[in-house]
């Protein structure tokens, strides 16, 4: 096999066309576009080879629409220890030998916070609990009584 002697584009100086006809290899259509055309088309699988976070974190797997991500909905202790005589007197709290027995379901929450000062020894049933509230409520000689479901 006999080796070339000089380089192609060499060989070809003084040619207008390099070998390529004429208006072949001259724009950019040759190429199937300048820069990033293409890369939802016809250079789809060259972006996800070479470049595969170019469009971000979110081409790698389904998310939750946030409509479907419910938060629960929260109270603070200050707010149970304020209002205290009045849920007593709606019977929505039950006060046994001085634990007031709190049921957060019916006052319509379904976590509870730490937020506020706690006065009384309180009994709270509730789904879940912050660290700093479940603190409060045993400091003071209480009761946390988590629910299931």
């Amino acid at each position: 096999m006999t080796t070339r002697k000089e380089k192609r584009s060499r060989k070809f100086r003084g040619l207008k066309t390099h070998g390529w006809g004429i208006k072949s290899h001259r724009k950019s259509g040759y190429r199937g576009g300048f820069g990033k055309a293409g890369g939802h088309k016809h250079h789809w699988t060259k972006v996800l080879v070479e470049e595969p976070d170019y469009f971000g974190k979110g081409m790698r797997g389904i998310r939750r629409p946030k409509k479907l991500i419910k938060a629960p909905k929260t109270v603070n202790l200050g707010y149970i220890e304020e209002k205290l005589d009045e849920l007593v007197s709606r019977k929505l709290v039950e006060e046994e030998g001085g634990v007031f027995k709190v049921d957060v379901r019916k006052l319509g929450f379904e976590k509870v916070l730490g937020e506020g000062n706690v006065n009384h020894k309180l009994h709270i049933l509730a789904f879940k609990f912050s660290r700093k509230a479940v603190e409060k409520i045993e400091g003071k000689g209480g009761k946390v009584t988590v629910l299931e479901g």
